[in-house]
């Protein structure tokens, strides 16, 4: 092995028990399991462990019968936790399964459906949800909850699992009995730190007296409050309370909880987040403890991650959606590969937007992540097909992908582009706010493009003449959508679409932004119009500004455009009356008063309106016998993740069966 990061490839002692690196694969949500592990699920957690991780901890399994998607509650859970440590050991990664009781904070099927448990009766809004007031446990609720913990540490280590992870963090029920917020009991169980930490001091010792001290028990902690030092400190109070119990074999420092969407948002940072955002507080920790300590919140590279290390900020970094992004992170570190890893820029669409809502994980840039059970027949199956001329038109997101995977699948490729440069909408990504990070992803499909033998032309109309002159073997058409403004806005005030907002802005201007769309794009553009220097109303039709956009996004952009100054106004949609820009109640009981803005002082009307498909090659190409396959917003318009998924349907179709994926 030769690595540039060498801190990260530093055998870690973790108990008993000794990582290979220091690079651990986080418990984060999937939506995979569907209940259980599902083989999808548990061809997901393998491939993290193939790609390098040292250490692989399971999505959360939740000890009570009465919450979550998996539980770990009686012994049917054994047989698929056996299966889960047998795929993630044979690659050589130590398999951990995260133990939790979300209390307040979830959704709960036991008696009494319609409240929660907590240790007091204080309201709380599960992911922006409904106001809920919890019903104060009993003597027996407590009791039980801890024996269902440590039956669950009992179960993990008879299905040979290495460990646990007990989740101490994100207003779940141990932090909620930890906190003098959430427990306000006067009895045994509460009032004094000591009395608070007493819930959590006996699961945890009741855990390590169950298991042994040769089996891994480590806990997920709440670093600190981001702008908020006395709420810090509290923090740090509650992990040296944890930590002097003296049973736990590591520490692992997150930040944020899910009963707010602001709080979910710092758990789950974006790109709003700087990256290796929670490295204060992990330095904090280490600086308190000889306990292993592990750091999670965008550590998006090696690199960072062994700065991280290196700076005893931690003593390693606990990876979610880079490993997402990229499983062969590790590996690609390894060996001087790190160029070649997939890039995480937390664009949120593929991972947690998904997962939020109820849907299978994704990534927005790796079609792969939570296809991984699928793929795997194709890469196994013999390559039964002659090398095919595959011509790609359109050089964006689905393009790319598209594009990419063919020539790794051995085709010849062709991408024609008519912009100067491929990148499609993703180049307009990089001009929004918070979103320059997606210039990396750019530039690894072109570095990835070249390695792969891909002939690009840039700054080419494609035609069907010109395509069917290459004589192809197959056609993917990816030359996305187009902004079609409303023509009665057109006539009255200049107006462009929300996707070419991002260029020089006149100081002073006021710019109206019209959208109909309710997703990230009106909220990117008011955020960059307003720090360029203008004067920004935002008109939505929707009832909350950003409404299709996952609420930790949502909250967020919010919460900057209202301290940028800019006028929101929700459920209004725009009309011209007479020469006046009228911004129009979308309610017809008079849900609220028109405002009228006179046009003499709109400088711009900033659109953000539905697109439509752009497929102008299509029928022609057909008809001439052309075999065609149209992709992404060319074939209606989407979101990234679609698209960059079709493009890799696209390629992967071209052969009856594929080859193993180059890596």
């Amino acid at each position: 092995m030769t690595t540039r990061f060498p801190e990260l490839f530093t055998p870690l002692q973790v108990g008993q028990r000794t990582l290979r690196n220091r690079i651990v694969n986080a418990g984060h949500g999937t939506g995979l399991g569907h209940g259980g592990y599902s083989e999808q699920l548990l061809a997901y957690m393998a491939e993290r462990a193939r790609g390098g991780a040292a250490m692989v901890i399971s999505q959360a399994n939740f000890v009570s019968p009465d919450y979550g998607d998996i539980t770990a509650s009686d012994d049917s859970i054994v047989p698929p936790w056996k299966q889960l440590a047998q795929r993630i050991q044979e690659h050589g990664a130590l398999a951990i399964a995260q133990l939790q009781h979300p209390g307040a904070q979830g959704v709960y099927t036991g008696p009494g459906t319609g409240t929660t448990l907590s240790p007091s009766p204080v309201p709380i809004r599960f992911l922006g949800g409904p106001v809920i007031v919890p019903r104060p446990m009993t003597e027996t609720d407590i009791q039980r909850a801890i024996r269902q913990f440590t039956d669950a540490a009992e179960r993990a280590r008879a299905a040979g699992l290495d460990g646990v992870e007990i989740h101490c963090a994100h207003g779940n029920l141990i932090e909620q009995f930890h906190h003098p917020a959430t427990n306000l009991r006067t009895d045994a169980w509460g009032g004094s730190r000591e009395a608070r930490l007493r819930f959590a001091a006996q699961v945890l010792r009741s855990v390590r007296s169950r298991v042994g001290d040769d089996f891994i028990v480590g806990a997920r902690v709440t670093g600190g409050v981001p702008g908020d030092e006395d709420a810090s400190q509290a923090c740090l109070d509650r992990i040296d309370d944890l930590d002097g119990l003296g049973v736990l074999d590591y520490l692992s420092v997150s930040v944020g909880h899910y009963s707010s969407a602001l709080a979910t948002a710092q758990n789950l940072p974006d790109s709003s987040f700087p990256r290796g955002a929670w490295r204060d507080y992990g330095t904090a920790v280490k600086l308190r403890t000889s306990t292993p300590v592990f750091l999670v919140g965008r550590i998006a590279t090696a690199e960072l991650g062994a700065e991280l290390v290196r700076e005893k900020a931690c003593d390693a970094v606990a990876m979610a959606r880079p490993l997402a992004a990229d499983p062969f992170l590790p590996i690609k570190a390894a060996t001087q590969q790190e160029h070649r890893t997939r890039p995480c820029v937390g664009l949120q669409d593929g991972c947690w937007g998904r997962v939020s809502v109820g849907l299978e994980m994704r990534c927005a840039f790796n079609p792969e992540t939570g296809t991984e059970a699928s793929l795997q027949n194709l890469r196994i199956a013999p390559h039964g097909n002659e090398r095919r001329k595959v011509v790609v038109v359109g050089g964006g997101p689905a393009g790319l992908e598209a594009a990419r995977q063919a020539a790794v699948l051995g085709h010849h490729v062709i991408l024609i582009e008519q912009a100067k440069q491929v990148g499609g909408l993703l180049n307009t990504l990089t001009k929004a706010p918070h979103r320059g990070e997606v210039t990396e992803v750019v530039h690894w499909f072109e570095q990835e493009l070249n390695l792969a033998d891909v002939e690009i032309r840039t700054g080419v109309l494609a035609t069907a003449e010109t395509v069917l002159q290459e004589q192809p073997d197959a056609v993917i058409l990816a030359t996305g959508s187009r902004a079609e403004p409303p023509a009665h806005l057109l006539r009255v005030v200049p107006t462009i679409d929300v996707r070419d907002a991002f260029g020089p802005v006149k100081t002073g201007a006021h710019i109206v932004i019209a959208d109909a769309i309710g997703r990230r794009p009106a909220l990117s553009a008011a955020e960059y119009l307003a720090a360029h220097g203008a004067r920004v109303t935002l008109l939505t039709e929707m009832n909350v500004i950003g409404e299709g956009a996952n609420e930790t996004v949502r909250s967020q952009a919010h919460a900057r455009l209202v301290t940028a100054g800019v006028t929101i106004r929700p459920a209004t949609r725009v009309q011209v009356r007479d020469g006046i820009l009228v911004a129009v109640s979308v309610y017809s009981d008079g849900g609220g008063p028109d405002v009228s803005i006179p046009l003499d002082q709109v400088t711009q009307l900033v659109t953000a309106y539905p697109w439509s498909s752009f497929n102008p090659l299509q029928d022609e190409l057909e008809q001439a016998g052309a075999a065609t396959t149209v992709i992404g917003d060319a074939l209606a318009p989407r979101d990234i993740t679609t698209a960059t998924a079709e493009g890799s349907a696209a390629a992967w179709k071209l052969s009856a069966a594929g080859k193993p994926a180059h890596r």
